[in-house]
């Protein structure tokens, strides 16, 4: 199966050809993204020099290639409009515009001062529950119909065995190793976290992930753990943006 194909194919079918429009009309996304990747470098070589090993830049350069996010503005459009279609006959919104949101707004009220921290170049670092393998993309969704730029999550290496797959999830995705990460992997992992909110990009973390997924195995919250994705996005010299964000599941959100 070819999910690039099928999103596509989605995004310009005649119901979903209006939305696609819509979608082609945000702002440039993740110019960025080259600028982070090369910090990131450059992070992981001054960690690891200063923890007095030996580096090997170009070695580094191929650990961080290996797992930063591969923005591709047409997937990008493809898999908005798609995934913003499906969810409109799988959900009932109470304003189509605003999906996922509450009918009085109460959580998006203070939405134009998060805009403002945007436009500061400021970072932002979404800390997220989860339950659902659908948390992601409907925080995705919702921050396209609001103008407010794509997120990036992290992803574990396993979800990318499909190559379709991870072409479209990689273009708002890093990627980390769920078990038997080097010590050099970690710091790389962790730096690229860090040149995430220095350079004014925003992450969504999960809090209650660990080693072995990002959801407990009952559904139950848990307080969150030292993750190093979260370690590393708060790590900068500057301010960042912290916005915790509740996903819930039932017809009265608590």
């Amino acid at each position: 199966v070819n999910f690039l194909k099928i999103v596509k194919r989605i995004a310009e079918s005649k119901t979903g050809r209006s939305r696609l429009e819509f979608f082609r009309s945000m702002p440039p996304d993740w110019e960025n993204s080259e600028k982070t990747s090369a910090l990131a470098v450059d992070l992981t070589i001054e960690q690891l020099e200063g923890e007095g090993k030996t580096v090997d830049r170009g070695v580094v350069e191929k650990e961080v290639a290996a797992i930063e996010i591969k923005y591709r503005r047409e997937v990008h459009e493809n898999a908005a409009t798609a995934l913003s279609l499906l969810f409109a006959h799988l959900f009932e919104h109470h304003d189509p515009d605003l999906p996922f949101s509450s009918a009085d707004g109460r959580d998006i009220a203070h939405l134009e001062q998060l805009k403002k921290y945007r436009e500061q170049g400021l970072g932002v670092v979404y800390l997220i529950n989860h339950s659902s393998h659908l948390d992601e993309f409907i925080v995705a969704v919702l921050w396209q119909h609001i103008s407010m730029g794509l997120p990036v999550f992290a992803a574990g290496h396993n979800m990318m065995a499909i190559k379709s797959i991870a072409d479209v999830l990689m273009t708002a995705s890093y990627v980390v190793l769920r078990k038997g990460a080097s010590g050099n992997q970690m710091a790389v992992l962790y730096n690229y976290c860090r040149s995430l909110s220095i350079t004014g990009a925003q992450q969504g973390i999960f809090l209650e992930a660990w080693r072995g997924g990002a959801r407990t195995r009952d559904g139950s919250l848990r307080y969150p753990r030292r993750l190093v994705t979260l370690r590393g996005a708060l790590d900068i010299p500057g301010d960042v943006v912290i916005q915790p964000v509740a996903v819930s599941y039932s017809a009265v959100p608590e």
